[in-house]
């Protein structure tokens, strides 16, 4: 296989390394997630700009990856907001009533130990609804991120080009 098909196979396998890191609930893995995305996308923007000629193989499966990333990440977006406003809607927020209640009838801030003893026991309360709301409403980002990936894995593998690798399908 030659060295140009093996690039961009790498860029979709670490792709989908990403996409799948970004499920787990752990912020370190979720930090690795950030990372790769950018050194694919970084990566993809670089072995195109290092090609003589724009209709290639590589040059069309960067573009696609760097359509891929963008599109993905811009999908991700509106899935955090939107699970993080039905959280905001649907969470038990009983253990933010005694800090709120304090700095509504005697107008004393709540120390930074406060503050952090509450929100632990906020999230403990709703992990579950956070977590569930967010796979939820990333279903759509993951399910593009996976045909994107799937597509393209197939077709580098083939030795294909995309044909319109700037479309969002």
């Amino acid at each position: 296989m030659e060295i140009s098909r093996m690039r961009i196979l790498a860029l979709y396998f670490m792709f989908a390394v990403a996409v799948v890191l970004g499920l787990f609930p752990d912020l370190t893995l979720q930090n690795v997630s950030f990372l790769l995305y950018s050194v694919v996308l970084i990566l993809a923007y670089v072995f195109r700009w290092g090609r003589k000629k724009n209709d290639d193989l590589e040059s069309h499966h960067c573009t696609y990856l760097i359509r891929s990333i963008w599109i993905f990440s811009f999908l991700a977006a509106v899935a955090i907001v939107g699970a993080g406003y039905m959280v905001g809607q649907q969470a038990d927020a009983s253990a933010l009533d005694e800090i709120l209640s304090r700095i509504e009838s005697m107008g004393q801030v709540p120390s930074e130990a406060d503050l952090d003893a509450a929100f632990k026991v906020y999230y403990t309360t709703n992990q579950d609804l956070i977590f569930h709301l967010y796979r939820l409403w990333m279903c759509p980002a993951l399910v593009y991120g996976a045909w994107r990936i799937i597509r393209g894995v197939v077709r580098a593998f083939r030795g294909y080009r995309i044909a319109h690798p700037r479309s969002w399908n």
